[in-house]
């Protein structure tokens, strides 16, 4: 149904040449998007045809399910394999608080990575605290299952060729630095490298996701879009859209053709892709 009512979207706008509209509302939240669709006929997208609710309520019920309480942290993955502060529960606190109204939820997690002090470890989605760190990034076991990642790998920060890298900067400029110029110029890197089915950037190309699209940095480019005022392919909306699972979690990465393999869900992916889609 989700498919058919996305495909009707963007049908109706080619054909009648009118304004289509994304909106996601959950409680008191509701946020615009602007998008352009990939074809050359552009539209802008300033109604409301499309709500989001109920993929946000079924990513947040996934966020909440996966929740130990005994160690006060949601699992990386269903599986409950790891339990990752950063970025994990970090991302997974403010998506609860600011897109799926937990704020009981979120303050649990909070209180268990301030007891494991994980504002002390860099990390790029520190960003949202205004903490730049953008250097290459390694996965630490901290105690048993309590893991975490930590940008602090040699050679300065990583460049604007990988797409999260130039959104994420492009926050920082505009939230913390209050560098209009500058965050459109990184959100304009980061743009640079979609193709119209994901991001083109140095990961897909090399290393360990290679030839793998990454769902969370869709999210991120309609997150920016949003927070920026910019136009963005309409297929960038969509296919993040398809990515959710049955679950309610959103699927890692995925390949030319939206199949997304042995790719899984996560906690991270998820919450981005909540905080993209509630603005």
């Amino acid at each position: 149904m989700r498919s058919f009512l996305l495909g009707t979207v963007i049908v109706i706008a080619l054909l009648l040449g009118v304004g289509v509209g994304y909106y996601s509302q959950l409680g008191m939240t509701t946020s615009t998007i602007t998008v352009t669709h990939t074809a050359t006929t552009t539209i802008t997208v300033t109604g409301s045809l499309f709500n989001a609710t109920h993929e946000v309520q079924m990513a947040c019920a996934y966020l909440e399910s996966n929740y130990n309480a005994s160690l006060g942290l949601i699992s990386e993955t269903p599986s409950h394999e790891s339990y990752f502060l950063n970025s994990d529960n970090h991302l997974a606190s403010l998506a609860l608080s600011r897109g799926c109204g937990n704020q009981g939820l979120a303050e649990q997690i909070n209180q268990t990575l301030a007891r494991y002090d994980a504002q002390d470890y860099p990390n790029q989605y520190m960003v949202f605290s205004c903490t730049e760190d953008f250097n290459g990034s390694m996965n630490y076991t901290l105690s048993g299952r309590i893991r975490t990642t930590i940008n602090n790998q040699s050679g300065g920060p990583l460049s604007d060729s990988y797409a999260d890298i130039a959104f994420l900067r492009a926050y920082y400029e505009k939230m913390c630095a209050g560098n209009a110029a500058g965050a459109l110029t990184a959100f304009d890197a980061g743009a640079a490298e979609y193709n119209g089915m994901g991001f083109n950037d140095t990961a897909f190309r090399e290393g360990q996701s290679q030839g793998i699209y990454q769902t969370y940095k869709l999210a991120l480019y309609v997150y920016l879009a949003e927070l920026l005022g910019q136009k963005i392919p309409m297929s960038a909306l969509t296919d993040l859209l398809q990515m959710q699972a049955p679950d309610g979690g959103f699927y890692t990465g995925y390949y030319p053709g939206l199949t997304h393999g042995n790719n899984s869900t996560n906690t991270e992916t998820t919450s981005l892709a909540i905080l993209a889609l509630t603005g």
